[in-house]
């Protein structure tokens, strides 16, 4: 059984999913629109005790998955909200 849950991971975001990406250059910097076909998402995997943060396009990886512990996640979460 798994639990998944949407988590931000920049700080421009709408409901919890990356809208946005920036890229930085020496001029200034860029903002690209995440397409909407790259799912980024928490699963928490009660077997492991851990979050994995997995970033698709259907079902094909983009990234290899990031694991971290619930500790390491609950941190991410509150600082991402501030």
């Amino acid at each position: 059984m798994f639990l998944t849950t949407q988590a931000q991971v920049t700080p421009t975001t709408t409901e919890g999913t990356q809208t946005e990406t920036t890229v930085r250059n020496g001029i200034g910097r860029v903002g690209l629109e995440q397409p909407k076909s790259i799912v980024q998402q928490y699963t928490y995997n009660p077997t492991l005790d851990r979050y994995v943060y997995t970033e698709k396009i259907g079902k094909y990886d983009l990234r290899t998955p990031m694991f971290l512990t619930v500790k390491e996640y609950e941190n991410l979460v509150l600082r991402e909200r501030m």
